[in-house]
């Protein structure tokens, strides 16, 4: 199926396949029943208006071909789209207002747009063209849009543009793209000319400064503040908007200011990644970590009243060999302090021996700066060399993603799991009223303590030291 001239045919191959005989097909056209479009010879086939066919054999054709119709008034435009260099140039030559160029997918996008533009008109100017040459009426410009419209889902297929599916709008857009070029695609996101009007390095440092605010200001707060300086420096004033495309631009240089050297360091300086020890005893790292398991405990107040939580929770430093994430040692207890890191260490020790049959120490011993400077003796005698990780940087500790995962493996099976900590998404966390109501069965400190026992003598079995 075809359409020729904005009809929709079919063959007579298709036709007479097994919806209606070449008979009765012969004489519908003699008596004027079914338009005959095209007739067949020298090479070409014969074609038939399908709209002119009587209904019973319309909707056969229909049903057996589903999307013909959607294919043919797409085939129309399909064959005459052709790739447009000089819009592919045009674009990916473009500079922005504030200097930068197009995104490559942008770059493709608006060139397939002016390719299917360039595809339509070429389609138009030919259909006027004959219909002058003929004498006939030309197809009114809202049926001929209607169709290119239509036939833009499937164009997409092989040229992926955003051109309007409103026949109205896409006429609409025809008109601006013969009047102003290629320039009508790019989106006004891309040609807002507020980031031209920072344009000195004093504008720039100003914002700049707004940005790195350690309020974390929002944009509409800066574009104010920044229009008020402007009004004494006859600067040309900014929206919101601006101040978005500003915030992007000068991501690294603000987030610093914004949101902490922590979180600068964390998550835009280089991330070193290393290679894990070959042979066990080579590293330990070790660390505390507040368990998420509550329980419950009763003590008298000033008054001399029983008075119970159920919030509770006990912190346990682990000693870790990093070479296959063996807890070596650990020790619970109220609160992380210099003794309950010296119980951890002393337990790893032990279980060297548990081990070996002997104490042994480890090559190299990595800790947080918690207490260093009197637990640095400590350390030293526990490895033979000391490498405290930097502050405040959680990813140098490998004992880190090794308290998450004994958190989920195991304690958020438990019906006493507290959540992932404060910090996290409140959906990913445990339900608050179902915790409330069973807070009368949680266990006592002991309970908890047996819970954490429990959970390093699987953790010690399922990964021994070989």
């Amino acid at each position: 199926m075809e359409t020729v001239n904005g009809t929709i045919c079919i063959s007579h191959a298709e036709l007479t396949g097994r919806i209606i005989t070449t008979a009765n097909l012969k004489a519908l056209v003699r008596k004027g029943q079914v338009k005959q479009v095209q007739k067949g010879g020298n090479g070409r086939e014969a074609l038939f208006a399908v709209e002119s066919l009587p209904l019973k054999w319309r909707t056969e054709v229909y049903k057996r071909y589903p999307d013909a119709k959607e294919q043919a008034e797409s085939r129309e435009f399909m064959d005459t789209v052709e790739p447009d260099g000089a819009a592919f140039d045009f674009f990916q030559s473009y500079t922005l207002s504030d200097g930068r160029h197009l995104p490559e997918d942008k770059v493709l996008e608006y060139a397939s747009n002016a390719a299917i533009m360039n595809a339509f008109r070429r389609c138009w100017d030919a259909h006027v063209s004959k219909r002058q040459r003929s004498g006939k009426r030309t197809t009114l410009a809202k049926e001929f849009w209607t169709r290119a419209a239509a036939a833009l889902p499937r164009l997409a297929d092989s040229f992926p543009h955003s051109l309007p599916g409103s026949p109205r709008r896409l006429q609409m857009k025809m008109a601006e793209y013969v009047r102003d070029g290629y320039v009508c695609f790019i989106s006004g996101k891309f040609l807002n000319g507020n980031a031209a009007k920072v344009a000195n390095d004093f504008q720039q440092s100003y914002i700049s400064a707004l940005l790195s605010h350690p309020n974390n200001l929002p944009d509409t707060k800066i574009a104010g503040l920044y229009n008020a300086m402007g009004k004494y420096h006859d600067w040309e004033p900014i929206t919101a908007a601006a101040v978005g495309v500003w915030r992007e631009k000068l991501g690294a240089k603000i987030t610093a200011g914004r949101l902490g050297v922590s979180n600068f360091r964390n998550h835009l300086t280089m991330q070193v990644k290393r290679s894990r020890p070959t042979t066990p005893m080579l590293m330990w790292s070790l660390d505390g970590w507040t368990v998420e398991l509550l329980y419950q405990a009763t003590k008298t107040d000033k008054k001399g009243h029983n008075v119970t939580t159920y919030t509770n929770r006990l912190t346990m430093v682990v000693v870790l060999d990093v070479f296959n994430d063996y807890p070596i040692g650990y020790a619970v207890g109220s609160h992380e302090s210099p003794e309950l890191i010296k119980a951890a260490l002393r337990n790893a020790a032990i279980h060297t021996r548990e081990l070996t049959g002997e104490m042994l120490r480890a090559n190299q011993v990595q800790s947080d700066r918690y207490a260093i400077k009197t637990m640095q003796d400590l350390y030293a005698v526990m490895g033979g060399k000391v490498t405290p990780a930097q502050a405040h940087n959680a990813k140098a500790k490998p004992v880190e993603p090794y308290f998450n995962h004994l958190n989920t493996t195991y304690c958020l099976l438990c019906n006493n799991w507290s959540g992932f900590g404060v910090t996290t998404n409140p959906k990913r966390q445990p339900n608050s009223d179902a915790l409330n109501k069973k807070r009368h069965n949680f266990p006592d400190e002991a309970g908890v303590r047996a819970q954490i026992d429990e959970i390093m003598r699987l953790e010690r079995s399922n990964y021994p030291m070989n």
